[in-house]
């Protein structure tokens, strides 16, 4: 590809890395136009990952980048913040760089970025504007048919409930998860408070999917790098930022709340006829969700994967996605409660969520010790 131009009649002050030249005809005049390797083609290819400030996750200066780099060199790309997006393209220089002083619609937003060239399939920046500053990390999608991921499967996550349920949701966030052989995470959950959610991005080389979730009409968010790993008790693990502003109306805790959390997963593997879970007899704990006390149920594990036991309606684990699901009779009111949550076989227990009135509650499925 073209570098610069060199000759007679270039000075310092000619931009001589343009490929357009204009200059004076001069006698016995001899121009050079200089070309190198092209750069780009190792790392062309699609880029996700996420922007936000290192000292403090806040929702007007966090959010999810995409974009596509050429083998030329050129890229278009997508910032996305709660339900807005802002595209923007442009051409890197032959050592990784862009810079523009504004993107179109972002609120005078400038962005530095940096593509590496050596092999580590990672894009980085700095996003601006005159109120904040955010880090930008994005990674390649590297994997495909001829080099299958090696994280392929299906997973189960939970992210846990706040101990203090009446300012933060008390009720544990899960989902299933499925990684396909080129890489592609698919992510279908529903958080603490009883919302719905899906995502689909991708896992980089180091084992990182980069997730963003834009919530209550795009007011609110949940973002954070989750790590595919294997250790004793977990596949999945990462710190999650959820932030729910005040005056949002959509669901519970319409005061607002911002809650760190830390993330966890399993893989989840089912055979016909076999329990998910080690155990056959357990116990099924609800708290929290307005509960004038905590309720306390043991149940017996069919290989059928259902839940029998007093006050018990039909509970059931899903196959297929190790999610489960069904009703309590609390013995106090003589109502049911609706529970659903997802098992995490490493640690052979379940953990989910109910909605009272004003909270939200915890469950929890484990061995009957």
């Amino acid at each position: 590809v073209f570098s610069n131009w060199t000759g007679g009649v270039l000075s310092s002050a000619v931009l001589t890395n343009n490929p357009t030249l204009k200059f004076i005809m001069q006698s016995n005049l001899v121009l050079q136009a200089n070309f190198v390797p092209n750069p780009f083609i190792p790392v062309a290819g699609t880029y996700q990952g996420l922007f936000y400030d290192t000292n403090g996750v806040e929702q007007l200066s966090s959010g999810f980048f995409n974009g596509t780099v050429s083998s030329n060199g050129l890229f278009t790309a997508k910032l996305q913040q709660g339900l807005s997006s802002y595209p923007f393209s442009g051409q890197f220089s032959l050592t990784g760089t862009w810079f523009t002083n504004s993107i179109k619609g972002a609120s005078n937003v400038s962005a530095w970025l940096q593509l590496d060239l050596s092999g580590e399939d990672a894009l980085t920046g700095v996003l601006s504007n005159a109120s904040w500053t955010a880090e930008l990390t994005a990674d390649r999608a590297v994997y495909s048919k001829a080099n299958p991921a090696p994280q392929v499967g299906r997973y189960t996550v939970v992210m846990p409930a706040s101990a203090n349920a009446a300012e933060e949701p008390g009720g544990n966030g899960f989902g299933s998860v499925n990684v396909d052989t080129n890489g592609n995470v698919t992510f279908l959950g529903t958080l603490g408070d009883g919302t719905k959610v899906s995502q689909s991005s991708i896992v980089s080389k180091q084992g990182q999917w980069p997730l963003y979730l834009a919530l209550y009409s795009g007011k609110g968010s949940m973002l954070g790098w989750l790590d595919f790993t294997n250790e004793v008790d977990r596949d999945i693990d990462g710190w999650l930022s959820w932030t729910k502003p005040a005056g949002t109306t959509t669901g519970l805790y319409p005061k607002g709340f911002t809650n760190d959390l830390e993330a966890m997963g399993s893989v989840y593997v089912f055979t016909n006829g076999l329990r998910t879970l080690n155990l056959t007899n357990g116990v099924l704990i609800l708290d929290n969700g307005d509960l004038a006390q905590d309720l306390t149920n043991t149940f017996v594990l069919g290989t059928n994967n259902v839940l029998s036991g007093t006050n018990l309606s039909r509970l059931t684990i899903t196959n297929t996605t190790g999610l489960f699901g069904g009703t309590l009779t609390n013995p106090a009111t003589h109502k049911a409660i609706s529970i659903s949550g997802a098992v995490l076989q490493k640690q052979s227990a379940g953990y989910g969520q109910f909605l009272g009135t004003n909270q939200s509650g915890s469950v929890t499925l484990q061995k009957n010790e």
